[in-house]
């Protein structure tokens, strides 16, 4: 009475009332069903937060000169979170968020179910709450959060949207998916690209495409890197969606940097295809890439990649060029020859190559040579690059040949013996 009977501003109604809770006062712990009533009770008594105030901070804050048991303070917070009591109870103390850090392995279900629930009625101890534990939080936790309590991980993943890292994205609903891509930050490379990277195997454009929409440049470069790397036998297989969104999105000027750079020829292949082989591609950025290269294309790819190069080379006829036609002519000097393009991959080849006439008119093998030597012959092209173009002896006696039908061209060949 002398203790808590100071402060109250009832008298004698009051003491009564004190006299009343004296026994349920006298257990270990306060908790559950009687922490509520008693604190219910205490709050209907006592509406003003002046009165019996001593009362009030004993048995919410405890201390040295307490007469009253300490409660559950997941039971304490659960009260706070249901009753509208902001101007009646003091604040909760420090010490009931410093039992959550400390108690979070082994009650982490039910502190997850308290912060949800007051995210739930709009009440700030959420917030309160949140920043006490969310250090804590492993991947099981966040995933458990993410099943089951909407409005928490809404706050987790607006302050801490590194645990979309730990989401499992790869394993959910496209739409739960987009869901949680308007989380990601957008000033954060690093995690922008580890999401990508667990999203390269989904093959569903409305993902990609929303990814691309607010980050094209990590995007595109994400997904060139992942090509270079699974084309020299590592990094990720990519569903088409992702290969698609280079078809939709990329211009020639936009792909140069990435033909520069390219480490295969299956690379470079994909990289053709996406600019549906558009010939105004600038030959010194092919050149290039074909120089650091490995030459590891095959397939039915092989043959459209290989037309494109040299027809580029044809059509552009300068020094940059001869690497192109290095790399290209022999193999398509065999398609012509056994008669393994279309028509229409013929005309396209040939159309920058001057017709032959009379008896060689239909002659397409002699008709690609000549232009060949004459390119090299016209434009000064380099005598070594001349000797590149082919190791079959034979093919190699015909160049020469169709050199030797001139002057110039014999003062050429006399340099490549030289």
């Amino acid at each position: 009475m002398w203790r808590y009977g100071s402060d109250i501003l009832l008298g004698r109604r009051g003491f009564k009332f004190l006299a009343s809770i004296y026994s349920v006062t006298r257990r270990a712990v306060l908790d559950g069903e009687v922490l509520f009533n008693i604190l219910s009770a205490i709050l209907k008594f006592f509406p003003s937060v002046n009165d019996a105030k001593n009362l009030k901070v004993d048995l919410v804050e405890g201390g040295q000169y307490s007469l009253l048991p300490s409660v559950d303070y997941l039971d304490l917070i659960e009260f706070y979170i249901k009753n509208p009591i902001s101007t009646k109870l003091p604040i909760l103390p420090e010490k009931a968020f410093e039992y959550i850090q400390d108690n979070w392995i082994d009650k982490s279900k039910e502190i997850i179910f308290l912060s949800e629930l007051a995210f739930v009625n709009n009440n700030e101890i959420g917030d309160d709450l949140l920043r006490s534990f969310i250090k804590l939080i492993n991947s099981s936790d966040f995933l458990y959060i993410k099943n089951n309590n909407s409005n928490l991980m809404d706050k987790i993943l607006t302050i801490e949207p590194y645990f979309l890292k730990v989401s499992d994205l790869g394993n959910m609903e496209s739409n739960d998916i987009l869901m949680l891509l308007k989380y990601l930050p957008d000033n954060d490379e690093v995690l922008v690209n580890a999401i990508i990277s667990t999203l390269l195997s989904i093959d569903d454009f409305s993902i990609v495409i929303e990814i691309y929409n607010r980050f094209p440049v990590i995007t595109l470069r994400k997904v060139i890197a992942e090509v270079e790397a699974f084309n020299l036998g590592g990094g990720y297989k990519l569903a088409n969606s992702w290969l698609d969104i280079l078809a939709e999105t990329s211009t020639v000027k936009m792909m140069s940097e990435f033909i520069c750079t390219s480490k295969s020829t299956s690379a470079l292949s994909l990289y053709a295809s996406v600019i549906k082989y558009d010939l105004s591609s600038e030959v010194t950025v092919w050149s290039t890439g074909l120089g650091d290269a490995i030459d590891n294309l095959r397939g039915n790819k092989r043959k459209p990649f290989l037309i494109f190069i040299l027809t580029l080379a044809l059509r552009n006829r300068n020094s940059d060029c001869e690497r192109l036609f290095e790399f290209a002519f022999e193999e398509v000097y065999q398609y012509l020859k056994y008669s393994q393009l279309t028509w229409e991959q013929k005309d396209n080849l040939l159309y920058y190559v001057p017709a032959l006439s009379g008896i060689f008119e239909w002659d397409s093998c002699l008709r690609l040579c000549n232009g060949i030597v004459r390119i090299y012959i016209e434009n000064g092209l380099k005598s070594d690059s001349f000797k590149r173009l082919t190791k079959e002896k034979c093919l190699f006696s015909k160049l020469l040949n169709i050199a030797g039908g001139t002057e110039i061209g014999r003062s050429y060949i006399n340099s490549i013996n030289d």
